[in-house]
């Protein structure tokens, strides 16, 4: 192969990386987007799960045990869903509260 052929191959290479590159890339920042239909849908079940007569503990469970509330969420917030439900003992809550800090 002559230095031409070497060109053009080098060339193909850094264009097919380039591209890879650029589907690697709009992956990674599609996440937070599928995370947010991901807890979307899961509003939408429990409303449904409201409407079919669901009770509130099971509801409360549901959400505690699927990560996708808001890492935004305070302290006071946790406590008024968990009174809600009136599930959980003044110290799971305190650890509740103590895994979700506010960022």
């Amino acid at each position: 192969m002559d230095s031409a052929d070497n060109v053009f191959l080098y060339i193909i290479g850094y264009i097919i990386a380039f591209v890879v590159g650029i589907f690697i890339t709009r992956a990674v920042f599609s996440i937070p987007k599928f995370l947010k239909l991901q807890a979307a849908q899961l509003e939408v079940l429990v409303e449904i799960a409201k409407q079919q007569g669901v009770k509130p503990e099971v509801l409360f469970m549901i959400h505690s045990s699927n990560d996708l509330r808001t890492r935004a969420q305070t302290n006071e917030e946790i406590r008024a869903e968990a009174q809600k439900s009136r599930i959980f003992s003044d110290e799971a809550l305190e650890r509740e509260a103590l895994s979700h800090p506010k960022e």
